[in-house]
């Protein structure tokens, strides 16, 4: 089986990726069609598991085809998913360079993604595990990997600008070689404090304020202040600094 891995598609480039989408938890699937396929990032090949008991989801995928990735397609119970992308994982995580699991949250997957970084060092910052609500916010993602995997990083960005339609930034101070990993603005922020402690940084001098706070007035502010001064305005903007 593992031999049509990585697909011919993908063999020319020296980092593969690989996204492992579970149709039924995971993502809408309804989003997912042949011209879609073409947002993700060139140098990956899909995997797309999906309950063999919903018809109209199964024809809908079948017509899926793409000339520049590898589409595979694993049927399966609606209970069978997780154990066949656990399976899968485990026979081709040394096929490919980094793995991007779309699925609704589930202790297994932790469990299996701290087994897999146990046996491969390589594989640390390049396990990723996310759930996404809209196709939208799945289609900024893969916009951002793409730019991830064609960015040379020779100048460090020093602001980071997170807004509704830049929901995903990778960390500024790691190469796609040592992280693949793409973060919200929360993540983000827990990535600097834990990774990068020699850097300082501010992005909203009210919200910090709001949020040292925790009467519940200053958090129904601090709801009312983001929702109105960032999400519907120009977004957060990290400014970054070295110690």
């Amino acid at each position: 089986m593992n031999s049509q891995y990585p697909s011919t598609f993908i063999q020319k480039y020296p980092t593969k990726l690989a996204f492992l989408i579970d149709c039924a938890n995971g993502l809408n699937s309804f989003g997912l069609s042949t011209r879609f396929i073409d947002n993700f990032p060139s140098n990956s090949d899909i995997f797309l598991f999906y309950p063999n008991n919903e018809p109209e989801m199964n024809r809908r995928l079948k017509r899926i085809e793409s000339s520049n990735h590898g589409v595979f397609f694993f049927p399966t119970s609606e209970y069978g998913i997780t154990c066949n992308l656990a399976f899968l994982l485990g026979q081709i995580n040394d096929k490919y360079n980094a793995f991007i699991l779309i699925t609704n949250y589930q202790p297994a997957y932790e469990d299996l993604c701290h087994q897999l970084l146990n046996n491969n060092e390589q594989l640390k910052n390049h396990i990723q595990i996310r759930f996404f609500e809209h196709i939208h916010e799945f289609e900024q993602f893969l916009k951002e990997m793409t730019r991830l995997q064609n960015d040379n990083k020779t100048n460090r960005k020093m602001v980071i600008s997170y807004s509704r339609k830049h929901l995903f930034h990778s960390c500024p101070f790691e190469t796609k070689d040592e992280s693949t990993i793409l973060y919200r603005l929360g993540e983000f922020l827990h990535h600097l404090d834990t990774e990068h402690t020699d850097v300082h940084y501010d992005y909203c001098m009210e919200c910090q304020k709001l949020s040292e706070n925790p009467n519940i007035d200053d958090i129904h502010a601090l709801e009312e202040h983001v929702h109105d001064k960032h999400w519907q305005a120009n977004g957060f903007h990290v400014n970054i600094r070295s110690s």
